[in-house]
């Protein structure tokens, strides 16, 4: 009885956190004040401007250099949880992966497609909740997630699923 409170618990969690960030997506855009249209390249430009330059993680040639092996992912399939607005989606498929990006929200999935395709590149993109992912072991190469596994109700079991 308890586990089954408790799962009913975590996915009226998982549902208020989908219905919130599709609501507020993650644009560095705290009092509304990004002037271009939402999805335009003017919207994305943007919203990089304000993402890259908030921290020193983001320097270098690439963004995330540090912690992403860019010059290693070409051909390898890589699994992004939470691509959000796309910026590493971008960054990501840039470097000649085989990328699959999974969010949480309609909103994530179609502005991260709609990016992608502005930019040239492409992706698998989906709507899929990552506590409860459908891929097969060892469909992928390397996973990414920035700033996202926390805020599920269940963290183990996302790390359990990428593992």
């Amino acid at each position: 009885m308890a586990h089954s409170i408790k799962a009913a618990q975590g996915e009226e969690l998982q549902h208020r956190s989908r219905v919130w960030w599709e609501h507020n997506p993650m644009s560095y855009d705290w009092h509304r004040t990004v002037a271009p249209p939402e999805g335009s390249p003017e919207f994305f430009a943007e919203i990089d401007r304000r993402f890259f330059s908030s921290s020193p993680f983001y320097r270098g040639d690439r963004p995330f250099e540090k912690l992403i092996p860019f010059d290693r992912l070409d051909g390898k399939r890589v699994l992004e949880i939470g691509c959000g607005l796309g910026a590493h989606a971008q960054l990501l498929s840039a470097a000649g992966s085989r990328l699959t990006c999974i969010d949480l929200t309609e909103r994530a999935v179609r502005l991260t497609g709609k990016r992608l395709s502005l930019a040239g590149l492409s992706a698998e993109v989906q709507q899929m909740d990552a506590e409860n992912m459908t891929f097969p072991d060892g469909e992928f190469d390397f996973a990414w997630s920035w700033g996202v596994i926390h805020h599920s109700s269940d963290m183990e079991k996302i790390v359990r699923q990428v593992h």
